[in-house]
């Protein structure tokens, strides 16, 4: 079955500020009520609640592409650290280790 993926972008991008589920959970409306409406599971929404608390959508659009960023950086170290260990080993015996 496939995953639903990251739905974040649709809780940035599907409500605005004042009608966030958070605020209006904040409000009085029950948060299994304004989960059904979101059309959200009552797990997601503490989920982003505790990863997005506080944020506008503004500063949560700029989280996401910080972490995306730190994924690309994250990758890059990797394969020069495998590079260079390729390098090394070349060096040392000889042969590739590709």
């Amino acid at each position: 079955m496939p995953s639903r993926g990251d739905r974040s972008e649709t809780f940035q991008v599907q409500w605005p500020s004042d009608r966030l589920p958070s605020a209006q959970a904040e409000k009085g409306t029950s948060v299994e009520e304004v989960c059904c409406k979101a059309g959200i599971s009552v797990q997601t929404y503490y989920r982003w609640r505790k990863k997005y608390g506080g944020l506008m959508p503004s500063e949560m659009k700029r989280l996401k592409q910080l972490e995306e960023e730190n994924e690309l950086l994250k990758r890059l170290v990797v394969n020069l650290s495998l590079d260079e260990i390729d390098q090394y080993t070349t060096e040392l015996w000889g042969k590739s280790l590709k």
